[in-house]
């Protein structure tokens, strides 16, 4: 999923005007494109200035990566209200891994254009950047995120809290909508620092958070509400250990 992240308040009023609608929640790169695109529209009632970079995902980041081999086009505009407009993602060529996906980050920050908005005396301008995954992926990966998903194993951990441990034996980068685990009669729900996400070939922790949602018939079931590629949700369900 994009991550939205507020910067700046400039003026602590009730009301608050922020928004940039964007097409996609992540770009999927395939090895051999010429180019992909990105759709902004601003529906903010007033005009917005646009920066965008492509990083690794740090929060505090607020400039394009040297070491990124993706560049976005152009990298600064201007945006009136309801005005759409599309940004190009271009590859340098890097050689990056063919037996995995490699996972970089869009960023788009919007400032407000103007200093007050006209007929509003009371309002909130804010300065919003907003993050996609980027993902390169290889001719050389077989099968689809789905199937990837499914092979995915996962145990339980007890220490002073309960934790998840999830294995993703293949070379696609998995991104969760929410992850839910059913064990000893009662559901919790993983969480993480910023994002769901098992990087290829990797294992990820999740710390887990009792909730009183309706308990899965099966114990030591676990169901992923995994992001397909075009950011859709599909629920798998899978059995887990307990070490």
């Amino acid at each position: 999923m994009g991550k939205t992240i507020l910067i700046i308040l400039f003026l602590l009023t009730p009301i608050s005007h922020a928004g940039m609608l964007i097409e996609k929640t992540r770009v999927i790169y395939h090895e051999g494109d010429s180019t992909q695109s990105v759709n902004i529209m601003n529906i903010n009632p007033y005009p917005t200035f646009v920066q965008t970079w492509v990083d690794s995902g740090e929060v505090n980041n607020f400039k394009q990566s040297a070491s990124s081999p993706f560049v976005l086009i152009p990298p600064i505009f201007n945006l009136r209200p309801n005005e759409i407009k599309s940004v190009r993602v271009i590859f340098n060529g890097q050689k990056l891994p063919t037996d995995r996906e490699s996972l970089y980050w869009i960023n788009i920050y919007e400032v407000p254009a103007i200093k007050e908005i006209p007929g509003i005396d009371k309002y909130l301008l804010m300065s919003m950047k907003t993050q996609l995954k980027l993902i390169y992926r290889p001719k050389n990966l077989t099968g689809s995120v789905n199937d990837a998903g499914n092979s995915v194993s996962c145990s339980l951990k007890q220490d002073t809290h309960l934790s998840l441990i999830c294995l993703n034996n293949s070379g696609y980068v998995l991104s969760y909508n929410g992850i839910i685990v059913n064990t000893q009669g009662r559901n919790y729900k993983a969480t993480a620092d910023l994002d769901l996400m098992i990087k290829p070939f990797s294992e990820s922790f999740f710390s887990l958070t009792p909730i009183t949602a309706e308990p899965i018939k099966n114990t030591n079931t676990i169901v992923f509400k995994i992001i397909n590629d075009e950011g859709e949700v599909e629920k798998i369900t899978k059995s887990m250990s307990t070490l």
